[in-house]
């Protein structure tokens, strides 16, 4: 198997560990900081809206970039964010530090995937895929179960070091792995978001958007 393109899933691993990971121990960043749990849970939220919103918008503005540069700042802003958010002193900095996590998996996460399928084959891109987006699949079997233990065993605190950690791993990976990664012709945001006009795209979108709202609803 290409060590490529398990890096890039183990990157794809800590991005969705902490979307995950963060219900299991809302409890605890509850009580810590004093607050309600609704307002803890808001670090899912932010986290989400950034990933979401900033996804095309990176895609659009960073287009000219190098593919290993930008998977290495999108990594390293992440290991920084969630490094913030484990030394964080006050809910407010936790949140603002969750927004911040958003905007470097917004970076990596897309830039991720399309690195994957362009380092091989065209009949190998499928299997490609499937490689870099199960590192995101097994987040929610492995890396959301293993964060709350250590969140239950050491603190919340020690949740977060684990993702970064696990982002650390990756962004050496990258570094030291991907040597060239072909870059695609760059497209503008207008143009990213012409298959919005497209009736049957907008229904798949909002029939994937509600279906992640109950399950975050119910989540969170």
């Amino acid at each position: 198997m290409d060590k490529r393109l398990l890096v890039l899933a183990g990157g794809m691993f800590s991005i969705g560990t902490d979307s995950f990971v963060v219900a299991g121990v809302l409890p605890q960043v509850s009580a810590s900081f004093g607050v309600p749990v609704a307002l803890a849970g808001q670090m899912v939220t932010l986290y989400a809206l950034s990933l979401a919103l900033l996804s095309p918008v990176v895609a659009a503005t960073a287009a000219h970039w190098p593919r290993k540069r930008l998977l290495l700042t999108g990594l390293v802003i992440f290991v920084l964010a969630n490094a913030v958010t484990a030394l964080s002193p006050n809910i407010g900095i936790v949140l603002a530090s969750r927004l911040l996590a958003g905007l470097g998996a917004a970076m990596f996460s897309p830039t991720a995937t399309a690195a994957g399928a362009s380092l091989v084959s065209p009949e190998q891109r499928g299997k490609a895929l499937a490689i870099v987006i199960a590192g995101m699949s097994s987040a929610t079997a492995l890396g959301a179960p293993l964060g709350t233990f250590i969140g239950g065993w050491l603190g919340w605190r020690a949740t977060m070091w684990f993702v970064a950690a696990v982002a650390t791993l990756a962004a050496m990976g990258v570094a030291r792995l991907l040597r060239d990664v072909p870059t695609p012709p760059p497209l503008s945001l207008a143009r990213r978001l012409a298959p919005l006009g497209d009736v049957r795209v907008l229904l798949t979108l909002a029939t994937t958007w509600l279906a992640y709202a109950g399950l975050f609803l119910v989540y969170t």
